[in-house]
């Protein structure tokens, strides 16, 4: 397991993070539905196994991951957080939806984590996971701008907003969102030549016209307030140039977004709260979830099966009065998704984990600074936006989310560098380089 020449394994591990689109691209074999980046992860952890003898990974994993109560937290929250998920998809009423969503927001997510923490070791190989996913974001982004100035091709909603090849322009969003706070933290750290510190000057602006093109409001005000935990954090290694030019940049942005939406129906409704708005839209949905959990509290009702559980509530939520959205496959505040769609347990561990990161992450903050600054302002955007959406419940959300958790693993413990067996003692060394 702490074989250094996994470089097969750790160029899978970038790839699959360059790749995380792909699962948009689906494919049926013996009548199981599969992603293309299910495909993927799989491949990279048969790739894994042949490296690595499995019973002994399981036996040195256990040991350090009940080393002291920062890997007891941890571990009892991914272990509550996936027996929630699994006895939820057990007493689901539609067991065939249930289980495909447990298989590729839930194992397969955790396939790549165990992956991810017994290869990726060092501050380097983070930021070139930051950077692989980045460059994602770049493509994903450019390929959204062709959609835009192509109509024919279908990236408009039909009121106008961006959502390239995805469903809808919320999910063009919270992809790009994350893209955007990892460029800036390359442009903050970067270290290198101008040509590089140009180039990603160029790749965020291109990422960030098609994630202003969504208009997702909440998407945007999550952004803004995570950039600013980001900046808050880096600051200090800025030089007076970068610091103006990133004040001259969040300003302009700033200014040019507020004055463009002021004329918009959307800025409107939500400044006037009209019935119609994307406020009481939310109220109406986070009525309907506060009613179904309440009928089913402790084993949820399954993954997948919000939306037929919402058309139901309908007329316990307003009598006789028609939703404002009818297509709702889930319940717009990722803490309600966890609690209806994995049961009490799932919820419970949902929250250990953000405990565990949050709490081990700021007691050894000071020996990585900059990369804990990423982890904290993305998780911190995943939160936010997650309070009028679901930011994890979809395959390359879920993915993000667990590289998230296992960057963390890796920068709080870098085991490829000490053996999980004697991490008792020493759980949290210094890493050997910073970045």
């Amino acid at each position: 397991m702490i074989n250094k020449n996994h470089n097969l394994v750790v160029w899978g591990i970038y790839l699959i993070v360059f790749s995380l689109p792909a699962y948009l691209l689906r494919l049926t074999v013996l009548n199981i539905p599969f992603t293309a980046l299910e495909i993927l992860i799989y491949a990279l952890f048969i790739a894994w196994l042949t490296k690595n003898h499995p019973f002994l990974f399981f036996k040195k994993f256990k040991e350090y991951f009940w080393a002291n109560s920062y890997n007891k937290i941890l571990t009892i929250g991914i272990l509550l957080l996936l027996f929630g998920a699994t006895v939820s998809t057990t007493f689901s009423p539609d067991l065939k939806i249930s289980f495909g969503i447990l298989k590729g927001w839930f194992l397969v997510p955790l396939l790549f984590f165990i992956v991810l923490i017994s290869v990726i070791g060092s501050p380097k190989q983070v930021a070139n996971v930051v950077k692989s996913f980045f460059l994602s974001g770049f493509i994903a982004a450019a390929i959204s701008l062709v959609y835009f100035f192509s109509p024919s091709l279908g990236g408009l909603s039909y009121d106008n907003r961006l959502h390239g090849f995805y469903l809808s322009p919320n999910h063009l969003a919270m992809y790009l969102a994350p893209a955007l706070i990892a460029g800036v933290f390359l442009f903050c750290c970067s270290k290198r030549n101008r040509a590089e510190k140009i180039f990603l000057l160029i790749a965020l602006a291109v990422i960030f016209i098609p994630f202003y093109l969504t208009y997702s409001y909440a998407a945007w005000a999550a952004l803004g307030f995570s950039l600013f935990l980001l900046l808050y954090f880096l600051i200090k290694k800025l030089s007076l140039g970068k610091k103006l030019l990133l004040l001259a940049a969040c300003g302009l942005l700033f200014l040019v977004m507020a004055f463009n939406q002021t004329s918009a129906d959307k800025f409107k409704n939500l400044k006037n709260l009209s019935y119609r708005s994307s406020i009481n839209s939310r109220l109406m949905i986070w009525r309907a979830a506060w009613l179904i959990g309440k009928d089913h509290p402790l084993l949820g009702i399954g993954p997948g099966n919000f939306q037929k559980y919402y058309l139901d509530y309908q007329s316990r939520v307003l009598g006789t009065g028609p939703y404002l959205e009818w297509a709702v496959p889930q319940p717009h505040n990722i803490f309600l998704a966890f609690w209806l769609e994995t049961g009490i347990l799932g919820l419970a561990g949902f929250i250990l984990l953000l405990f565990w990161f949050f709490r081990a992450g700021l007691d050894n903050f000071r020996k990585n600074k900059p990369l804990f600054a990423l982890l904290f302002s993305l998780m911190v955007y995943t939160l936010i936006h997650g309070l009028v959406d679901t930011t994890y419940w979809k395959n390359d959300l879920s993915i993000i989310f667990w590289t998230i958790i296992g960057l963390a693993v890796v920068l709080l413990a870098p085991i490829r560098d000490k053996p999980l067996s004697k991490a008792g003692k020493n759980v949290f060394p210094k890493s050997s380089t910073g970045y």
